[in-house]
């Protein structure tokens, strides 16, 4: 909370806002770096290759002037592939949720699986708690709680 007369400049340092020309220059970086590390199968690796080799005088378009801002020259940098996600792949785990604190315990004595997760949680009095648990066969369990 802030007074009417507090300046801005210093109720926005406090809230850990950036100046807006500084929140705009990492907002462009950050989307200049990720048109840098493309793979050569996406749309515009080719346009983004061509800008870097050829710089024009006149009529700068939005790529040009980033790669001018940040002065990127013919540095290297890393391809990213993305990993695409495939409707027809299931995932390795499954979850099941008990009817009954009978039908729990005999479906946990039948799990063969190496890798069991407990998780649960709840709300009291205003507040949000929540736990899981790990086991693998032959160890220990390891849990995690927070509130």
């Amino acid at each position: 909370m802030a007074l009417r007369t507090s300046p801005n400049d210093l109720v926005d340092a406090h809230a850990g806002l950036f100046p807006i020309d500084l929140a705009l220059s990492k907002v462009c970086h950050g989307a200049l770096a990720r048109w840098l590390s493309l793979p050569d199968t996406h749309l515009l690796y080719k346009v983004i290759k061509e800008a870097r080799c050829m710089m024009p005088k006149k009529h700068m378009g939005p790529i040009d002037r980033l790669l001018n801002a940040f002065k990127v020259g013919k540095k290297k940098y890393e391809t990213i592939t993305p990993i695409k996600a495939l409707a027809a792949v299931k995932p390795d785990f499954k979850v099941t949720i008990a009817k009954s604190r009978a039908s729990s315990i005999m479906a946990e004595k039948n799990d063969k699986a190496d890798f069991k997760i407990f998780t649960d949680g709840s709300g009291q009095r205003g507040k949000i708690g929540a736990a899981a648990v790990m086991y693998k066969k032959g160890k220990p369990p390891q849990s995690t709680q927070s509130r």
